[in-house]
Protein backbone atom coordinates (compact mmCIF):
# COMPACT_ATOMS: atom_id res chain seq x y z
CA UNK A 1 0.00 0.00 0.00
CA UNK A 2 2.86 2.11 1.01
CA UNK A 3 4.43 1.76 -2.48
CA UNK A 4 0.69 2.53 -4.54
CA UNK A 5 0.51 5.95 -2.74
CA UNK A 6 3.94 7.23 -3.33
CA UNK A 7 2.85 6.05 -7.55
CA UNK A 8 0.00 8.04 -7.19
CA UNK A 9 1.74 11.13 -5.21
CA UNK A 10 4.37 10.49 -8.63
CA UNK A 11 1.34 11.22 -11.06
CA UNK A 12 0.76 14.65 -10.03
CA UNK A 13 4.22 16.50 -9.65
CA UNK A 14 3.83 20.01 -11.24
CA UNK A 15 3.29 22.84 -9.02
CA UNK A 16 0.22 24.67 -10.22
CA UNK A 17 -0.92 22.16 -12.07
CA UNK A 18 -5.34 22.73 -12.39
CA UNK A 19 -5.52 19.17 -10.68
CA UNK A 20 -3.31 19.70 -7.98
CA UNK A 21 -6.00 21.05 -5.15
CA UNK A 22 -8.60 18.20 -6.23
CA UNK A 23 -5.70 15.70 -6.39
CA UNK A 24 -5.19 17.29 -2.27
CA UNK A 25 -8.43 16.36 -1.70
CA UNK A 26 -9.26 13.02 -3.11
CA UNK A 27 -5.85 11.82 -1.65
CA UNK A 28 -6.54 13.06 1.69
CA UNK A 29 -10.17 11.14 1.68
CA UNK A 30 -8.47 8.31 0.26
CA UNK A 31 -5.83 8.28 3.38
CA UNK A 32 -8.73 9.11 5.87
CA UNK A 33 -10.88 6.11 4.71
CA UNK A 34 -7.91 3.47 4.83
CA UNK A 35 -7.04 4.92 8.24
CA UNK A 36 -10.22 3.98 9.36
CA UNK A 37 -10.44 0.72 7.05
CA UNK A 38 -7.25 -0.48 9.24
CA UNK A 39 -6.56 -2.49 12.16
CA UNK A 40 -9.86 -4.12 11.94
CA UNK A 41 -9.21 -6.95 14.19
CA UNK A 42 -11.30 -6.66 17.42
CA UNK A 43 -10.23 -4.79 20.53
CA UNK A 44 -8.98 -7.52 23.14
CA UNK A 45 -6.23 -8.36 24.78
CA UNK A 46 -3.89 -11.19 23.43
CA UNK A 47 -4.32 -14.76 25.05
CA UNK A 48 -0.97 -15.58 24.09
CA UNK A 49 0.30 -19.49 23.40
CA UNK A 50 -0.35 -20.55 27.11
CA UNK A 51 -1.56 -19.81 30.07
CA UNK A 52 0.61 -20.85 33.46
CA UNK A 53 -1.63 -21.21 36.50
CA UNK A 54 -1.67 -22.23 40.04
CA UNK A 55 -3.51 -22.85 43.14
CA UNK A 56 -3.10 -22.54 47.09
CA UNK A 57 -3.75 -26.51 47.06
CA UNK A 58 -0.74 -26.97 45.15
CA UNK A 59 -2.19 -27.81 41.71
CA UNK A 60 0.49 -26.43 38.91
CA UNK A 61 -1.19 -26.21 35.00
CA UNK A 62 -0.36 -25.55 31.74
CA UNK A 63 -3.00 -23.80 29.44
CA UNK A 64 -2.07 -24.64 25.64
CA UNK A 65 -4.07 -22.43 23.26
CA UNK A 66 -5.64 -24.01 20.12
CA UNK A 67 -4.11 -22.01 17.35
CA UNK A 68 -5.50 -18.45 17.05
CA UNK A 69 -8.75 -20.17 18.74
CA UNK A 70 -10.38 -19.64 22.10
CA UNK A 71 -10.00 -23.33 22.72
CA UNK A 72 -7.20 -24.68 25.46
CA UNK A 73 -5.93 -27.92 26.60
CA UNK A 74 -5.12 -27.81 30.05
CA UNK A 75 -2.75 -30.10 31.89
CA UNK A 76 -2.25 -30.10 35.75
CA UNK A 77 0.02 -31.83 38.45
CA UNK A 78 -0.24 -32.17 41.73
CA UNK A 79 2.42 -34.03 44.38
CA UNK A 80 0.03 -36.29 46.12
CA UNK A 81 -3.28 -36.52 43.66
CA UNK A 82 -1.27 -37.33 40.09
CA UNK A 83 -2.78 -35.12 37.11
CA UNK A 84 -5.70 -33.63 35.92
CA UNK A 85 -6.62 -32.48 32.31
CA UNK A 86 -9.36 -30.80 30.37
CA UNK A 87 -10.96 -29.30 27.48
CA UNK A 88 -11.43 -25.13 27.91
CA UNK A 89 -13.52 -22.36 26.15
CA UNK A 90 -12.31 -18.87 27.14
CA UNK A 91 -15.00 -16.42 26.23
CA UNK A 92 -14.81 -12.69 26.84
CA UNK A 93 -17.95 -10.53 28.43
CA UNK A 94 -16.62 -7.19 27.92
CA UNK A 95 -12.80 -5.66 26.33
CA UNK A 96 -10.68 -7.53 29.74
CA UNK A 97 -13.36 -9.87 31.58
CA UNK A 98 -13.75 -13.49 30.71
CA UNK A 99 -16.20 -16.47 31.41
CA UNK A 100 -14.21 -19.57 30.93
CA UNK A 101 -15.54 -23.39 30.65
CA UNK A 102 -13.77 -26.06 31.45
CA UNK A 103 -14.70 -29.76 30.93
CA UNK A 104 -12.01 -32.34 32.29
CA UNK A 105 -11.34 -35.22 29.99
CA UNK A 106 -9.72 -37.98 32.26
CA UNK A 107 -9.64 -39.43 36.10
CA UNK A 108 -12.84 -39.57 38.12
CA UNK A 109 -14.19 -36.00 37.04
CA UNK A 110 -14.17 -36.77 33.58
CA UNK A 111 -17.12 -34.95 31.86
CA UNK A 112 -17.65 -32.47 34.39
CA UNK A 113 -17.05 -28.87 34.80
CA UNK A 114 -15.45 -26.05 36.24
CA UNK A 115 -16.78 -22.38 35.87
CA UNK A 116 -14.29 -19.45 36.30
CA UNK A 117 -15.08 -15.48 35.85
CA UNK A 118 -11.73 -13.53 35.50
CA UNK A 119 -9.88 -10.46 34.47
CA UNK A 120 -7.53 -9.72 32.28
CA UNK A 121 -5.06 -7.15 34.01
CA UNK A 122 -4.20 -3.56 31.99
CA UNK A 123 -0.79 -4.96 31.07
CA UNK A 124 -2.82 -7.75 29.69
CA UNK A 125 -0.14 -10.73 31.05
CA UNK A 126 -1.61 -11.68 33.80
CA UNK A 127 -5.52 -12.96 34.42
CA UNK A 128 -7.49 -13.46 37.57
CA UNK A 129 -10.89 -14.35 39.70
CA UNK A 130 -12.08 -17.19 40.62
CA UNK A 131 -13.59 -20.82 39.90
CA UNK A 132 -16.64 -23.36 41.02
CA UNK A 133 -16.53 -26.56 39.93
CA UNK A 134 -19.40 -29.48 40.20
CA UNK A 135 -17.19 -31.30 42.50
CA UNK A 136 -15.99 -28.70 44.64
CA UNK A 137 -18.28 -25.73 44.52
CA UNK A 138 -16.38 -22.35 45.18
CA UNK A 139 -15.63 -19.97 45.18
CA UNK A 140 -11.86 -20.50 44.65
CA UNK A 141 -9.12 -18.26 43.50
CA UNK A 142 -7.70 -18.09 40.28
CA UNK A 143 -4.57 -16.93 38.67
CA UNK A 144 -2.49 -17.28 35.71
CA UNK A 145 -0.16 -16.32 33.69
CA UNK A 146 0.11 -15.91 29.92
CA UNK A 147 2.98 -16.45 27.86
CA UNK A 148 3.85 -16.37 23.83
CA UNK A 149 1.70 -12.95 23.14
CA UNK A 150 2.07 -11.34 19.93
CA UNK A 151 0.92 -7.67 21.05
CA UNK A 152 -0.25 -5.56 23.88
CA UNK A 153 -3.21 -3.55 23.65
CA UNK A 154 -3.57 -0.36 24.64
CA UNK A 155 -7.24 1.38 24.46
CA UNK A 156 -7.69 4.93 23.28
CA UNK A 157 -4.40 5.08 23.72
CA UNK A 158 -2.38 8.54 25.36
CA UNK A 159 0.37 10.39 23.65
CA UNK A 160 3.36 9.87 25.87
CA UNK A 161 5.09 13.22 25.86
CA UNK A 162 1.57 14.92 26.64
CA UNK A 163 -0.37 12.67 28.80
CA UNK A 164 -3.35 14.87 28.40
CA UNK A 165 -4.07 14.22 24.51
CA UNK A 166 -4.94 11.64 22.87
CA UNK A 167 -2.73 10.24 19.65
CA UNK A 168 -3.81 12.11 16.67
CA UNK A 169 -4.42 9.63 13.41
CA UNK A 170 -1.76 11.59 11.65
CA UNK A 171 1.66 12.00 12.21
CA UNK A 172 1.65 15.52 11.67
CA UNK A 173 -0.60 18.54 10.57
CA UNK A 174 0.89 18.62 7.17
CA UNK A 175 -0.75 16.67 4.76
CA UNK A 176 0.45 13.86 2.85
CA UNK A 177 3.53 13.17 4.63
CA UNK A 178 2.85 10.27 6.27
CA UNK A 179 0.73 7.17 6.18
CA UNK A 180 -2.23 8.02 8.37
CA UNK A 181 -3.36 5.34 11.03
CA UNK A 182 -0.21 2.83 10.40
CA UNK A 183 2.93 5.91 10.79
CA UNK A 184 1.48 7.49 14.52
CA UNK A 185 0.56 3.43 15.61
CA UNK A 186 4.24 2.62 14.76
CA UNK A 187 5.24 5.58 16.48
CA UNK A 188 3.49 5.41 19.40
CA UNK A 189 4.43 1.81 19.83
CA UNK A 190 8.18 2.72 19.65
CA UNK A 191 7.80 5.80 21.82
CA UNK A 192 6.63 3.70 24.79
CA UNK A 193 9.48 0.45 23.87
CA UNK A 194 8.28 -1.84 21.19
CA UNK A 195 10.85 -1.48 18.67
CA UNK A 196 9.12 -3.51 16.09
CA UNK A 197 6.04 -1.14 16.18
CA UNK A 198 2.36 -1.71 15.58
CA UNK A 199 0.71 -5.20 15.12
CA UNK A 200 -2.89 -3.40 14.41
CA UNK A 201 -4.67 -0.03 15.25
CA UNK A 202 -8.20 1.28 14.94
CA UNK A 203 -9.11 4.72 14.29
CA UNK A 204 -11.77 6.10 16.33
CA UNK A 205 -14.84 7.02 14.69
CA UNK A 206 -17.10 8.43 17.60
CA UNK A 207 -17.96 12.36 17.01
CA UNK A 208 -15.87 13.90 19.82
CA UNK A 209 -17.39 17.76 18.80
CA UNK A 210 -15.24 20.68 17.52
CA UNK A 211 -13.28 20.99 20.95
CA UNK A 212 -12.16 17.71 20.69
CA UNK A 213 -8.09 17.45 20.99
CA UNK A 214 -5.25 15.35 19.95
CA UNK A 215 -1.23 15.95 19.86
CA UNK A 216 1.08 14.51 16.93
CA UNK A 217 3.45 11.83 17.26
CA UNK A 218 5.34 12.89 14.71
CA UNK A 219 6.43 16.61 16.41
CA UNK A 220 4.62 16.61 19.63
CA UNK A 221 1.98 19.53 18.59
CA UNK A 222 -1.55 19.36 19.48
CA UNK A 223 -4.05 19.17 16.87
CA UNK A 224 -7.06 21.62 17.18
CA UNK A 225 -9.23 21.38 14.00
CA UNK A 226 -10.46 17.93 12.42
CA UNK A 227 -8.49 16.10 15.50
CA UNK A 228 -8.85 12.02 15.13
CA UNK A 229 -7.49 9.59 17.70
CA UNK A 230 -7.30 5.73 18.11
CA UNK A 231 -9.95 3.58 19.49
CA UNK A 232 -7.02 1.13 20.25
CA UNK A 233 -3.34 0.49 18.95
CA UNK A 234 -1.73 -3.10 19.68
CA UNK A 235 2.21 -2.82 19.59
CA UNK A 236 4.19 -5.58 19.11
CA UNK A 237 6.13 -7.75 20.91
Amino acid sequence: MRDMTRAICLTNKTPGSPGKTLFAALFAALMLTLALASGAMAAFPDLGRYWEDSTPELWRGTWTRRGNSNAFDARWTHPRYGQAAAYIIVNFTTTNRVTIVRTDTIGPTRGKKCRYTAEISEDGRTISGSSTCDWAPGPHPFRAVIRGQTYRLYRYPRHPRQPNYPVDYRLTQTPGNNYPGKDPADAFCRAVGFRAGAYGWKTDNVARGRNFRTAYMGNNQICTKGCIGYAYIQCRY
